[in-house]
């Protein structure tokens, strides 16, 4: 069995994924930008979510939490990542677990 330090390949990771950032920025003149959609108030999520925020800041990557209310039809949260995925300034979306129950994940 190979042990793996996970510590040190995240940190690597990271590293590398700011050198990319980096590039980034000098082709595109500005940081590529992650929208993390939040569509509940669940105390575990949300300090997930700020933990994304903060890491996201030591790579150079704009990233923000774009909060739902957690009553949103399917619908309309639908509707409202399709917007985000036409604006051209968003660069990824990652849609947040776990989501109220009446939502099709």
């Amino acid at each position: 069995m190979k042990l793996i330090d996970g510590k040190a390949y995240a940190q690597a990771l990271l590293e590398k994924l700011h050198e990319l950032n980096t590039v980034f920025i000098a082709k595109h003149g500005r940081a590529p930008k992650l929208n993390i959609v939040r569509i509940n108030d669940d105390f575990g999520s949300i300090v997930y979510t700020e933990n994304k925020i903060n890491k996201a800041k030591t790579i150079d990557l704009e990233a923000s939490i774009i909060e739902l209310p957690k009553d949103i039809d399917q619908a309309s949260a639908i509707e409202s990542i399709c917007v985000m995925n036409q604006d051209p300034s968003v660069d990824g979306i990652i849609i947040q677990l776990p989501l109220p129950n009446h939502l099709d994940k």
